[in-house]
């Protein structure tokens, strides 16, 4: 369905007045171009990500996938999560907008992915450098903020924030 091979999806103009000018085709051409080739990088992980979320669809009717932006990359990337560490709650219309997600990390592995002045002392402080530590990941809705969900990322062991973002979409 999104073959690394074929173009899947195409752009054009929401005003069809545009779609008969050429310039305007040139330039969805040239987009939907770079979309294609951003997810076709293998750091970008888009490919492997849908594989995972199509099975998880197709055999449990649901699956968490995120798409965040790598400042070291400069790029997008996907991750597809097990369903068995998510946790999900519905709104008052059943639409899912709550996810939380358990996390375990070595000691090495939250310092890479926070950075050790983030960590709380206990793990800082952990000689053991492939020690498993629980962190969890919570993105809920915020109806009165710049972001329309607040993502917080908590270690567990000792409970502090480790990381607060905001996402403005939720698809």
């Amino acid at each position: 369905m999104v073959s690394p091979g074929d173009r899947w999806f195409g752009l054009s103009p929401s005003d069809k007045a545009l779609e008969k000018d050429a310039e305007v085709l040139a330039w969805c051409e040239a987009v939907a171009d770079i979309i294609y080739w951003t997810y076709a990088r293998p750091e970008v992980m888009f490919h492997q990500t849908m594989h995972e979320l199509f099975l998880d669809l197709g055999v449990f009717g649901t699956a968490v996938g995120l798409q965040e932006w790598d400042d070291e990359l400069q790029l997008p990337v996907f991750r597809a999560y097990p369903l068995a560490h998510c946790y999900v709650q519905e709104n008052d219309k059943g639409e899912i907008d709550t996810v939380f997600r358990k996390l375990n990390y070595t000691k090495r592995q939250a310092v890479m992915a926070y950075g050790e002045g983030e960590l709380p002392r206990k793990v800082r402080e952990c000689k053991d450098e492939d020690r498993v530590f629980e962190f969890c990941h919570a993105v809920i809705p915020e109806p009165k903020g710049l972001h329309r969900w607040r993502s917080v990322h908590i270690c567990v062991a000792e409970p502090k924030i480790v990381r607060r973002r905001g996402y403005r979409d939720w698809e």
